[in-house]
């Protein structure tokens, strides 16, 4: 059958096949559509759209005749009505999954950060046990995060097209992975400690814990990094929201470059 008309939607397949069977009975030759979608999962009915009910263009009016004076025409009726509400319904639940998706995503990306930056804090203390933490240092060894947290945001908003997106996306990388990567830190400095005493910059740290009451240096040394490590979390979530705000507007920009480039 070509060139056929949607005459009725259903938002269930079988009612489809009563208004179908409705037809045939009168004479007229119909057929359904998108029931095998439907009936794979019935949420999809939103999206298609309902089961159509199709016939010839010449027949099209008296089979609308026909199923109006059908008791099957009130359930399609009122899954025509609902079929917005439905749609509705469906995108939200579909935008809830995908964001809780994506955060699941990001949860991952900064526990995988954190633990392989960790790794990489304890091989260079293990290579180069003595090496200061000079600013060029620094920047070589966190230079890399912080330019990850940027590229996670850019994705981000460039999927989304809200820098907003970008900014939460990069905030939240930076949080889970200094979470992970201080308790690294906190892991490495012990196992290191008699090593890492020696290094110039623990020197301010060494006569701090004479004058501090503690019977054990490492205990004292736990104390501080514990002490000092939501500091650092803070520091490292708003470096990951600044990150987020450079590159959540340039994926936004990107995002919406293609639309602004179509023919004219």
């Amino acid at each position: 059958m070509a060139d056929l008309v949607v005459v009725r939607a259903f938002s269930h397949p079988h009612e489809a096949q009563l208004a179908c069977s409705a037809l045939r009975a009168s004479g007229i030759e119909a057929t359904i559509a998108d029931d095998n979608i439907v009936a794979a999962n019935w949420l999809y009915s939103n999206a298609v759209g309902g089961v159509k009910v199709l016939v010839r263009p010449e027949d099209a009016d008296a089979a609308r005749d026909i199923l109006d004076s059908t008791a099957v025409v009130q359930t399609g009726d009122r899954a025509s009505d609902a079929m917005p509400k439905l749609r509705s319904s469906s995108s939200q639940k579909l935008r809830r999954l995908g964001g809780r998706t994506t955060e699941r995503h990001l949860i991952v990306l900064g526990l995988l950060l954190g633990i392989g930056f960790g790794i990489w804090n304890l091989l260079s203390s293990l290579l180069v046990p003595l090496a200061d933490d000079t600013i060029p240092a620094l920047l070589v060894f966190y230079g890399p995060m912080f330019a990850i947290w940027g590229l996670t945001a850019f994705v981000s908003a460039r999927k989304t097209g809200r820098v907003v997106d970008g900014i939460k996306a990069g905030a939240l990388v930076a949080f889970i992975t200094f979470v992970v990567f201080d308790v690294m830190v906190i892991l490495r400095v012990n196992i290191f400690l008699d090593t890492l005493t020696g290094r110039l910059d623990w020197q301010n740290l060494t006569r701090r814990f004479q004058v501090s009451g503690f019977d054990s240096f490492r205990a004292f040394i736990n104390y501080q990094y514990v002490t000092q490590s939501p500091f650092k979390i803070l520091v490292a979530t708003t470096i990951g929201a600044a990150t987020g705000v450079i590159g959540g507007f340039i994926g936004n920009e990107f995002q919406r470059t293609p639309a602004r480039a179509g023919p004219t």
